[in-house]
């Protein structure tokens, strides 16, 4: 499997905020590129105004994971975990319709896991999804592994 680590790193992220925010409907699939996704949200049908948390994770860019033929080959690069919100009616800046709790839980949980963090926020009135990392104007801020413990950034 080429993204066997990700998916790994997703399923533990899965567990982890199945306890810690455990009121959220948690869907789990796979973008485009089989990275996998993860899907938070407050009831199941989520909508723009919910409280809605979209999270991907995937392999850091590595232009030069192929293999000798030149095919893209496993890549065993440190992950990046990607959380999305819904950003407020005017201006950036951390999701309004996501709770407190919840954002605070999903981004502790998720800066865990020794990968670079980034967190993005889709304009108002659109729900995050997949598309909403396609815009780089959209990522707020990201935060890179704790450099005291190197062991946890080869994530």
């Amino acid at each position: 499997m080429k993204y066997a680590k990700q998916n790994k790193l997703a399923a533990e992220l899965v567990d982890e905020l199945r306890k810690r925010v455990s009121n959220y409907i948690i869907t789990e699939g796979f973008d485009s590129n089989g990275w996998p996704t993860i899907l938070l949200a407050a009831d199941s049908g989520p909508a723009t105004t919910e409280d809605v948390v979209f999270i991907r994770v995937r392999p850091r860019d590595w232009n030069l994971a192929k293999d000798i033929i030149g095919n893209d080959q496993v890549v065993y690069t440190p992950s990046v975990i990607q959380v999305a919100v819904e950003g407020p009616t005017s201006g950036k800046g951390l999701g309004r319709y996501v709770s407190a709790i919840h954002l605070f839980s999903v981004l502790t949980t998720c800066s865990k896991r020794g990968t670079r963090l980034e967190y993005w926020e889709e304009p108002n009135g659109d729900d995050p999804d997949v598309t909403t990392f396609t815009d780089a104007s959209n990522m707020i801020t990201s935060i890179e592994p704790d450099l005291d413990w190197p062991l946890l950034s080869s994530q």
